[in-house]
């Protein structure tokens, strides 16, 4: 039986596609993060064999969409940050009259005890659950704060 040049080049095709076997699913996904596969690859992951699809691929369109809404939200972020550097954007903001006065009660009570760092603390905390503030949140405003102090 004669083997066609068209026969062979299948058959050398299918032997180069047919490139990988893994013994599980976890092999296959860290040899996958290190090399890139060709779509259309017959890889056998676990017994089964798997054929690897390519990334799939933006229209033109799409990409020039998002690429003028990013454009849009960077010029505005740039203008607030060149309006913030140059001072004409302040941020503070003034508390309401009955909670300072609040407020003020309750830090004059808080300075006439001498509360433990336990308790100081435990206030802490239910002034921010209170408030709803994460702990990143916190970071930031601390740090806002000792920059105008």
């Amino acid at each position: 039986m004669k083997i066609t040049m068209k026969r062979l080049k299948e058959i050398i095709r299918e032997e180069l596609i047919n490139e990988k076997v893994f013994g599980s699913q976890a092999q296959y996904d860290a040899y996958r993060k290190k090399h890139n596969l060709k779509p259309g690859t017959k890889v056998k992951v676990a017994g089964k064999t798997i054929t690897v699809k390519g990334k799939g691929k933006m229209s033109k369109k799409a990409k020039s969409t998002a690429d003028r809404m990013a454009d849009k939200l960077n010029k505005k972020m740039d203008a607030l940050n060149k309006k913030r550097t140059q001072g004409k954007v302040t941020e503070n903001e003034k508390i309401p009259g009955e909670l300072k006065r609040y407020m003020d009660r309750f830090l004059d009570k808080l300075k006439d005890r001498n509360l433990v760092r336990a308790k100081k603390k435990e206030v802490l905390k239910k002034v921010l659950q209170t408030l709803g503030i994460s702990p990143k949140e916190l970071q930031m405003y601390m740090q806002r704060v000792k920059r105008e102090i």
